[in-house]
């Protein structure tokens, strides 16, 4: 089933996207926008809500790396599998183009394996006690006011309200 959204709504988040996005490819900024609306609102929208709640600690994390997949311009839904079990050798993947080899080409310095050692350790972290911090990342849990998101990548660090230019606008998104 496909998510429905009203055309009124979309024409001024385009529109916002691209004042705030002003270098993205028209791609790039397909990519950005579908994939915020399906994925990325309602991981806010639930953690927001889980947050609201006010019980246990609910953490927000987003991953950024982006492999040689599709020329590099984006991070794939699902990149981070491989880094969260500390697998970051793991052939070739989505558009083939992405394997161990262009991997190694794009990342000479290595990161791949340090972001696959941060985000195993994270894990294992939340799984055996609850809290995913690490001693080189603490990760505060998530809060509404300022929506502390995890952020993996070329570097790793904590953000305040990941794209606050465009959140308010992706949440109160009506989709049918």
């Amino acid at each position: 089933m496909f998510n429905r959204v009203h055309l009124e709504e979309l024409v001024p988040l385009v529109g916002r996207y691209r004042h705030v996005m002003p270098d993205l490819s028209d791609d790039e900024l397909f990519v950005r926008i579908t994939t915020d609306i399906g994925y990325w609102g309602n991981a806010v929208r639930m953690t927001s809500a889980k947050s609201d709640q006010g019980a246990a600690p609910v953490f927000s994390y987003e991953c950024r790396w982006r492999t040689p997949c599709f020329g590099g311009k984006w991070a794939l839904h699902g990149v981070e599998l491989p880094f969260v079990f500390n697998t970051p050798t793991y052939g070739a993947a989505w558009d083939g183009a992405d394997s161990d080899a262009s991997r190694a080409a794009a990342d000479p310095e290595g990161r791949r394996f340090t972001l696959g050692e941060e985000m195993f350790t994270a894990w294992t972290n939340f799984a055996r006690t609850g809290d995913p911090s690490t001693e080189t990342h603490p990760w505060p849990s998530y809060d509404t006011t300022s929506r502390p998101t995890m952020v993996f990548g070329a570097h790793t660090g904590v953000e305040n309200d990941v794209r606050s230019e465009v959140r308010p606008y992706v949440t109160a998104m009506t989709i049918e």
